[in-house]
């Protein structure tokens, strides 16, 4: 019976956008200049996304990397970048607070940038979930199975009551491994309409 819905944010929440395009923005470079990069880069933001580095050190390493200079008021731009292009779906807006009504718990699991989640904070983006598991906050990201675990340990269910929603493939697997029930999010629309398909055949309903 599933009693836990646990959501991506980036992707299934809101809109997904590419770290490479807040990149381009930041830096004034190409995609191509930024993807050049990428190897270096990997680790680097790897630590960042766990929040085992702090931001001034991330963005000091970061432009390193790129032979460039940290650019002027980069934490603040960064921030606004990401605020201002943040969309949400109002489908799985509106099935987040239906499965609120109906008494389900909510949460989140998401891979975050430090300066994400405290925008996502900033603007109660949390609002209607119960649990908040953001990598940057846990020092672990996903895919790492222990992740998972954690959030089974700390919401003290067992897996087969969880439901849980991602937009990448290789984000599921870990979750079907320990015993989830998982929906791959594509689009809005399909997405709700795979929630409830799950909840009305686990749940008999």
């Amino acid at each position: 019976m599933i009693k836990i819905v646990i959501f991506d944010y980036a992707g299934v929440v809101k809109k997904s956008r590419e770290l490479s395009l807040d990149i381009v923005d930041l830096y004034k470079i190409s995609v191509e200049e930024y993807e050049k990069f990428i190897p270096q880069l990997k680790p680097i933001i790897e630590k960042f996304y766990k929040g085992l580095i702090g931001e001034e050190k991330f963005w000091i390493e970061f432009s390193g990397a790129m032979g460039k200079v940290v650019p002027e008021k980069c934490r603040e731009n960064a921030k606004k970048i990401y605020k201002d292009k943040l969309v949400f779906f109002p489908e799985v807006i509106g099935l987040i607070e239906k499965l609120k009504s109906k008494g389900f718990r909510l949460s989140i699991l998401s891979n975050m940038f430090p300066y994400q989640a405290e925008i996502i904070k900033e603007i109660n983006g949390c609002s209607l979930f119960d649990d908040i598991f953001f990598s940057c906050e846990r020092g672990l990201k996903k895919p790492d199975l222990e992740f998972y675990e954690l959030v089974i340990r700390e919401m003290n269910v067992m897996p087969q009551e969880c439901l849980f929603i991602d937009d990448k493939e290789e984000n599921l697997l870990p979750a079907e491994k320990l015993g989830m029930e998982t929906v791959l999010a594509k689009k809005p629309v399909q997405i709700v309409e795979d929630v409830w398909a799950i909840i009305k055949s686990e749940n008999k309903i």
